[in-house]
């Protein structure tokens, strides 16, 4: 039996800083079907007076990540958000695709103040080899700053090893007229027109 100790030698935690530009970074995508899209359902909403954040209460889609100063969200209502994590595990010399979509029980709540945060998690996961997997993400704006801090813990198993995180997936990114894509230092540089670097449809060809 696993005990719920922390922290665990099989616990794995991911910390990511992004600016409220940076959401250009994950380009439109779709996820899981849903009988009424996540903005009709009850949001758990954030804000730090200058960038707003919402997730999907009852499954942990990212439904909003608004500029306040000019009220424009980055997020495309009209897309279909997906799972807000996305990882590939290694059970027994198996690969394994684990989504926070798969979960059964999904919960969050914001961070007691001073903080404007979320903690989110997700649990009972159906596939036999993820009995007692459970993760947990932060989602953290610092005060009066346009940038936010998302971390994400995987409590596991021991035999359960992780091979990759994806983590936070921003999808349906709103576009925008002149997009830029900055990329980190050691990676490159400025690109532009970075949909038709990223984004492809069918054939292939740039969307």
């Amino acid at each position: 039996m696993n005990q719920p100790t922390a922290p665990r030698e099989s616990a794995v935690r991911r910390s990511l800083l992004l600016p409220i530009l940076a959401v250009v970074a994950a380009l439109a995508g779709h996820g899981t079907a849903w009988s009424e899209h996540p903005s009709a359902r009850p949001a758990i909403r954030i804000d730090n007076g200058v960038l707003q954040v919402a997730v999907d209460s009852q499954c942990g889609q990212l439904t909003e990540f608004v500029d306040m100063k000019t009220g424009y969200d980055h997020i495309d209502p009209a897309t279909t958000p997906g799972s807000l994590w996305q990882m590939k595990v290694l059970v027994a010399g198996k690969m394994h695709s684990l989504a926070a979509d798969d979960a059964k029980r999904f919960s969050g709540e914001t961070l007691p103040a001073p903080r404007k945060g979320l903690r989110l998690a997700w649990e009972d996961f159906p596939e036999g080899w993820a009995k007692g997997v459970r993760v947990e993400a932060d989602v953290e704006l610092p005060p009066g700053e346009p940038r936010s801090r998302w971390t994400i813990a995987l409590c596991k198993p021991a035999d359960v090893l992780v091979n990759e995180v994806r983590y936070p997936r921003i999808l349906g990114v709103a576009r925008r007229e002149q997009e830029r894509l900055v990329m980190p230092i050691g990676l490159g540089e400025e690109l532009d027109d970075p949909r038709s670097y990223l984004c492809y449809g069918k054939e292939g060809k740039p969307v």
